[in-house]
């Protein structure tokens, strides 16, 4: 004899955006490649290796900070003023939404 059996229950899965996809993958090669970078830019720091001044650190820093701050431009940019707006709140530590 066969049993009853109870009908399946279809599963809802969310729609997985291709652009997403493609956006977390290459995010996460370029972060590492980005870190991988920074420690080399480090290992000039060795004093043993290479002769520095504190002109060629404050120049690194400047440099570093433009790029940093134009790279987060780019993304805030395109993002809505609500989630902009929602997020310098949060790094403000007002919690306020």
């Amino acid at each position: 004899m066969a049993k009853n059996k109870a009908p399946k229950a279809k599963v809802q899965r969310a729609k997985v955006d291709p652009r997403r996809v493609a956006f977390e993958r290459l995010f996460e090669r370029r972060i590492e490649a980005l870190k991988e970078d920074a420690r080399l830019l480090m290992n000039l720091s060795n004093p043993y290796n290479y002769t520095y001044g504190p002109e060629d650190a404050e120049l690194l820093r400047k440099e570093m900070t433009l790029l940093t701050r134009t790279t987060v431009d780019a993304f805030e940019n395109y993002l809505p003023k609500q989630d902009l707006l929602r997020r310098k709140r949060k790094l403000r530590g007002t919690g306020a939404e």
